[in-house]
């Protein structure tokens, strides 16, 4: 009877285990989509702004098109470092794995923010803003 209460209790630890692993994949998944969202509605603010100035020379325009490249940093910085403490959660056989877990979670926030920001570059900004693509993508490129 002993032995079979300790079989019940290693069964437990796991399963709660792989819900923790779940609850922070989610987690992680949510973030990375809360962030997109985020830089979308950034870039639509500063397409706005861009589209509304009277003129290119505004300085309060060229203040607001900071945002973007500041908003997106912060959120890349910050959204790392929630992912670094939720990986104390974790329990994971190896350091290697808690390493690719790492690398993978910090990549899929990356590349989506950058598929977003790529979106915005070539499909919403050539099409709304009177001055050329090629001069205004790669300005507001070199600000991120």
């Amino acid at each position: 009877m002993g032995e079979q209460s300790g079989e019940r209790a290693v069964c437990i630890r796991q399963d709660v285990a792989c819900l923790v692993l779940l609850a922070v994949w989610l987690l992680s998944v949510c973030l990375a989509t809360g962030a997109c969202l985020a830089v979308y509605y950034l870039c639509q603010h500063n397409l706005q702004c861009v589209v509304a100035s009277p003129s290119p020379e505004d300085v309060l325009t060229e203040a607001w098109s900071l945002l973007l490249p500041v908003g997106v940093c912060v959120l890349n910085t910050f959204i790392s470092l929630l992912y670094a403490h939720t990986q104390r959660l974790e329990r994971y056989d190896s350091e290697h794995t808690r390493l690719y877990v790492t690398v993978l979670r910090n990549a899929m926030l990356k590349v989506s923010i950058l598929a977003v920001l790529c979106y915005y570059w070539l499909a919403l900004v050539p099409s709304n803003v009177s001055v050329s693509a090629d001069k205004w993508s790669p300005e507001d490129a070199q600000r991120i």
